[in-house]
């Protein structure tokens, strides 16, 4: 977009601008981060939710011309993460975990942000998948 006599500042760090990441769990989330988007952002998924709209979104991407692997994918997971768990997003081609710390209070809060954090699976220098379990 371009509007005459308006200059924005700051201006974007990067080249492009920010990746745009496109969120939903519908067929048309799927298509519009295809479309429009450098990610998708899918919201309380499960495992194999989280695998079948990958394949999706994957296969969009495709018949769009787009290089599938060009798409981060980020999801919210549905449920605690254990080793187990991890293993499946990562499966399931998820390139990152948002986990929402929900609590009573802020003492659980701090319980559910310390079981998640990332350097119980990995080292905060290594984040490969090869790594995990």
């Amino acid at each position: 977009m371009s509007v005459d006599g308006i200059d924005a500042h700051p201006r974007p760090l990067q080249r492009g601008g920010p990746p745009v990441v496109v969120g939903g769990n519908s067929e048309a989330g799927l298509r519009r981060a295809v479309a429009f988007g450098d990610g998708w952002y899918g919201y309380r998924l499960d495992p194999p939710s989280a695998a079948a709209a990958v394949e999706r979104l994957r296969q969009l991407a495709k018949d769009a011309g787009r290089d599938p692997t060009d798409l981060e994918v980020t999801v919210t997971p549905s449920t605690a993460l254990d080793d187990r768990v991890l293993r499946a997003y990562i499966d399931a081609g998820v390139d990152r975990l948002v986990v929402i710390a929900e609590g009573a209070d802020l003492d659980e809060v701090a319980t559910i942000v310390e079981a998640h954090r990332p350097a119980r699976w990995m080292s905060a220098s290594s984040l490969q998948r090869k790594d995990l379990p």
